[in-house]
């Protein structure tokens, strides 16, 4: 296949894994291998980012500023640096705390059900010391508004990020002229999409204030996001001036570069690695510790192995 046909093709695939993933919270909404699956293959996908970005992205991003650029200023690592920085003011200096929670719980249920079962027996516990029952009900009210609000909030807050991500590595792809380098970003994207819309997907579905076909519209939308962005590259590299396409091309792996550094370690690695799937059983516990570390580096020795097909 040609390099266009690369892109394409990749980008359809894309589009249907991301469709996929996103469809099974839906599905498997009562199940509890739904946790287990998705800290597998985040670790996995985590090494996978890591592997694409040091052993692909920033070598060829450097060669490209070589090409465009005669200057010792280091213009690829600089705005790989920036774009993470970008990325960390987003998420940790413009967003509330609230909505910073939200961008990493991946619908985790057990805050709900504590907060739940605390606001059961403050209620129970009121009633039976004969409280104001007007005021309960007012408070309770209140307090389930305001969360239902948040949520709503910070689901759509959660949406725009990870779909500015995806944007941003689809026009990457797009615009990249170098088949292998489209391979290394398309095995990068297809490794992670699937848990990346499972993990945007699971908040989503639990969110009653929302109808079922907006639930369903806001996880086709993410999913459409890299697609968007392999069509708008190609559209840009057939479009503009060589000059203009270096640029662009140099610009735009950078900006991956960086994107895919900071998602790896800041929403994938950290996130999941602090999480605990099952405090009762402490050997399970610690082999899916294990087993996450194991994928993790399993990922990135896939990106190196790729590296010498290329």
């Amino acid at each position: 296949m040609d390099l266009l046909e690369v892109q394409l093709f990749g980008a359809l695939a894309i589009l249907i894994e991301g469709l996929i993933g996103g469809s099974v919270p839906f599905l498997l909404a009562k199940s509890s291998r739904i946790k287990l699956i998705l800290a597998l293959g985040n670790a996995f996908s985590g090494g996978i980012f890591v592997g694409a970005a040091f052993i692909h992205m920033f070598p060829d991003a450097i060669e490209m500023f070589g090409e465009v650029v005669v200057s010792d200023f280091p213009w690829a690592m600089m705005t790989a640096v920036l774009t993470i920085y970008m990325l960390f003011y987003i998420e940790y200096v413009f967003l509330d705390p609230a909505d910073h929670e939200m961008l990493h719980s991946h619908g985790d249920e057990e805050g709900v059900s504590q907060t739940k079962e605390v606001t059961e027996h403050d209620a129970e516990k009121e009633s039976l010391l004969g409280g104001n029952d007007d005021h309960h009900d007012h408070h309770h009210h209140h307090s389930q508004s305001s969360l239902s609000t948040t949520s709503v909030s910070s689901v759509w807050v959660m949406l725009v990020a990870m779909s500015m991500h995806a944007l941003i590595t689809g026009v990457a792809t797009g615009v990249n002229t170098d088949q292998d380098s489209v391979t290394a970003l398309l095995l990068a994207v297809l490794a992670h999409k699937w848990c990346e819309v499972m993990a945007v997907s699971i908040p989503i579905s639990q969110c009653k204030t929302l109808s079922k076909a907006m639930q369903y519209g806001m996880v086709a939308f993410l999913s459409c996001m890299t697609p968007l962005g392999v069509c708008i590259g190609v559209a840009a590299r057939l479009s503009i001036s060589d000059s203009a396409l270096d640029w662009t091309q140099a610009v735009a792996t950078s900006m991956s570069a960086g994107t895919f550094t900071y998602v790896a370690f800041a929403e994938v690695m950290i996130p999941e690695f602090s999480r605990e799937y099952d405090h009762r059983d402490k050997t399970l516990s610690r082999n899916i510790r294990y087993g996450r570390w194991l994928m993790a580096l399993g990922g990135t020795l896939f990106m190196a192995w790729v590296a010498t097909l290329e």
